[in-house]
């Protein structure tokens, strides 16, 4: 829930300041992923600053590890306790894609 939360408001802030839907699609026609979308917030400025900032850019991809790591690899186990160090994160990511909102 939270990665689909980060993804719209990245989603939202990106296209609020000047990125046409169309750049937020890829060949297929399907929106990007958090990895791009990341990627694209980390790129564009609004009035002289990226969306993200690169050290809460690196620090949300650990947490989108955890998450791809949880759902896709049936090896690995990551509970609550792997998980709360890395909310402050999210919530410096939050903070920071609100301010392009």
């Amino acid at each position: 829930m939270i990665r689909k939360i980060l993804e719209k408001g990245i989603f939202h802030s990106l296209v609020r300041n000047g990125v046409p839907v169309g750049d937020l699609k890829d060949s297929s026609g399907r929106f990007l992923g958090l990895d791009h979308l990341l990627k694209f917030a980390l790129n564009k400025n609004v009035k002289g600053l990226p969306i993200l900032s690169s050290k809460t850019h690196n620090n949300i991809l650990g947490l989108k590890y955890l998450g791809d790591e949880s759902a896709h690899n049936y090896l690995a186990t990551v509970d609550m306790r792997d998980l709360i160090p890395q909310l402050p994160f999210i919530a410096i990511g939050f903070k920071e894609i609100a301010r392009c909102l």
